[in-house]
């Protein structure tokens, strides 16, 4: 297996360089995104991926850390359209070294509303405003759902606290 850069990953988050990053990937690397089934996969898609993310993301930093020999598993911090946003990402390299494979993960709910909302919108307008119209409409009600969620289910689950 080749040397990997682990820190090469976290220098182009950290300066926003799209070629960089998508330089460390495969050709046919696939992005698991947190809000769909399908994947994206390929350079290209991956390229046009992190410039909605590094121009969506007013703030990321990178939390905890775990580097086993081929993956990467680390947690970050971020902010969207003043939403704080927890999430992790797990990374596999293969054996050139490059990335071959990324899976996010996004908490709580109304993270990954904000989430949505920010970039599913910004992503279909890849492919044209109607798609773009389409994906801002479909996100549009997942904030105000998944906040409703965050305050009712305390009361209807047993969150630990006896008595309530």
């Amino acid at each position: 297996m080749a040397v990997v850069d682990h820190d090469a990953l976290h220098r182009a988050w950290h300066e926003r360089d799209v070629v960089r990053l998508v330089s460390l990937m495969a050709p046919d690397v696939t992005l698991h995104s947190p809000m769909l089934d399908t994947p994206f996969t390929g350079r290209d898609a991956a390229a046009v991926l992190y410039s909605v993310l590094f121009s969506t993301f007013s703030r990321l930093e990178f939390v905890d850390d775990f580097v086993p020999a081929s993956e990467r598993f680390f947690r970050w911090q971020g902010e969207m359209r003043g939403t704080t946003i927890e999430g992790a990402d797990l990374v596999r390299y293969g054996v050139e070294g490059t990335i071959v494979e990324i899976r996010v993960f996004i908490r709580p709910l109304t993270g990954i509303a904000a989430f949505a909302s920010a970039t599913g919108p910004r992503l279909a307008a890849q492919r044209g405003r109607t798609r773009s119209v389409v994906a801002a409409v479909t996100a549009r009600p997942l904030g105000p759902l998944f906040r409703l969620v965050d305050r009712i289910a305390p009361r209807l689950l047993p969150m630990g606290s006896p008595g309530d």
